[in-house]
């Protein structure tokens, strides 16, 4: 459709994204490049009113017709509960939750020129079940086993020998564990102890 008044057209996308949800503004920021630079100026405008604009899209969410993880949709439709001084004591409070099987994201407010403090999200139907849980003190064991998974060593996984990408699938156990690289389809078995075999 081709719209001859340049202003009627910016007045036009100005409404459309103030009445559209979180989702589908961050579902429409995947497509950005292939939106006028008008629409460009205004979606970064109207995400950036929403504190949106510098989270990423997780992967799934990008891909047509990927299914989202629950987590995904935390990270695209969460509330924020609450605001930290640091990202310490955002990702503690992270924790705290998730020991209770709620689904939580931190919001760390450090990428570019964001200025908004360290924050909290989880789904909107438990905001008030974590609200409950943060007002709660902290006890001692959950600090220590908070600082625990802080200082534990990162799990790699393993890579594929022929191309070195990390997108690789177990597909066996018996008698290694036997591999299969999601990029270049080599498959592979890790060697097995003699006392193993």
């Amino acid at each position: 459709m081709a719209v001859s008044d340049p202003m009627e057209e910016w007045q036009r996308l100005r409404a459309l994204y103030a009445k559209m949800g979180e989702i589908e503004l961050l579902e429409l920021k995947v497509a950005f490049d292939d939106l006028t630079e008008t629409a460009q100026g205004l979606l970064r405008d109207e995400l950036r009113k929403r504190h949106l604009w510098d989270l990423p899209i997780p992967p799934k969410a990008a891909s047509k017709g990927g299914k989202r993880h629950a987590l995904e949709d935390v990270y695209l439709a969460g509330t924020i509960i609450r605001e930290y001084d640091t990202v310490k004591e955002a990702k503690l409070a992270a924790f705290i939750l998730e020991q209770a099987q709620i689904e939580a994201t931190v919001v760390d407010g450090q990428a570019g020129f964001d200025l908004r403090p360290p924050s909290v999200r989880v789904a909107p139907e438990d905001v008030e079940q974590a609200e409950a849980l943060l007002s709660q003190p902290i006890s001692a064991e959950i600090h220590a086993d908070f600082e625990a998974m802080l200082h534990a060593p990162d799990f790699e996984g393993p890579v594929c020998p022929r191309c070195t990408s990390s997108g690789v699938l177990l597909e066996g156990v018996d008698p290694g564990n036997q591999w299969l690289c999601e990029d270049c389809g080599h498959s592979w078995k890790d060697a097995v102890p003699d006392q193993l075999r």
